[in-house]
């Protein structure tokens, strides 16, 4: 009887010391307790031990966390903060590839809209471009970032297309305003200038803004109403949208005449 106690008291000292080595290993750990958690995984490393792996001194290492990330979408949601912090991270390419996972969360990623405001003011503008898609899928839990995005609209860096986007940053901001609704209405008098853009896609989101912002964007329908003899298809579409959900006639203004 004696000797099975001994035994039992040697396994579980054993089985004790075995689990604390398996543990201290990082990887190990995070793995046992992904499964415990259920948490989502991605190239068998649960969001965890990514969002871990953010902090990692090594550049590639941080890059690939937030790529993984940003791979799971909206099932890595609780790594919205993390990335938010990764958003300030000194290297350019792990800055992008933050907030590229935040822009594919949707609007999983509601816990880190201040670091997007903050990140509508990178030097880089693909930063700026994802920060900026990212809340356009927040749709109204966007609105904190409300006076961000209309420094963004009004940044003169912000106007040029980036390269690979086919549009500005203005444009995504412009839209990001327009998905926000009401609680960004003094944003209108902005939108209401950037309808003379001398880009048309710019011309066009701040008109489809405007509408989405009924009806409290009434000021705007001459405005809109000047754009139904405008140069590009796309434009004066997106006034007579904006025009009908206003309310209002889809002629030229009496001046104009």
């Amino acid at each position: 009887m004696r000797r099975a106690q001994i035994l039992l008291a040697l396994f579980v000292f054993c089985a004790l010391i075995i689990g604390g080595v398996v543990m201290a290993v990082p990887a190990t750990r995070f793995l046992v307790l992904g499964t415990i958690r259920q948490e989502n995984f991605h190239n068998d490393r649960p969001v965890s031990h990514w969002e871990y792996l953010l902090n990692d001194e090594n550049e590639e290492v941080r890059r690939e966390a937030a790529f993984s990330l940003g791979a799971m979408g909206a099932d890595s949601r609780k790594a919205a903060p993390a990335l938010g912090r990764a958003l300030k991270d000194r290297s350019e390419i792990v800055r992008i590839n933050a907030s590229l996972a935040l822009s594919k969360m949707g609007e999983a990623a509601e816990a880190a809209v201040p670091a997007l405001a903050n990140a509508l003011r990178d030097e880089n503008p693909q930063v700026r471009m994802n920060a900026a898609m990212a809340l356009i899928q927040l749709k109204e839990k966007a609105a904190p970032a409300v006076d961000a995005l209309l420094q963004a609209l009004d940044d003169e860096k912000n106007r040029e297309v980036v390269f690979s986007f086919a549009s500005s940053v203005r444009q995504r901001c412009a839209i990001a305003l327009g998905r926000i609704g009401e609680p960004a209405k003094k944003a209108i008098p902005a939108l209401v200038e950037m309808l003379q853009d001398p880009h048309g896609g710019a011309r066009a989101e701040a008109a489809i803004a405007l509408g989405r912002l009924a009806p409290d964007s009434k000021i705007a329908i001459p405005h809109l109403q000047k754009l139904l003899n405008d140069e590009e298809e796309r434009v004066r579409q997106a006034a007579e949208k904006a025009l009908d959900t206003l309310g209002a006639e889809k002629k030229l203004p009496m001046s104009d005449n």
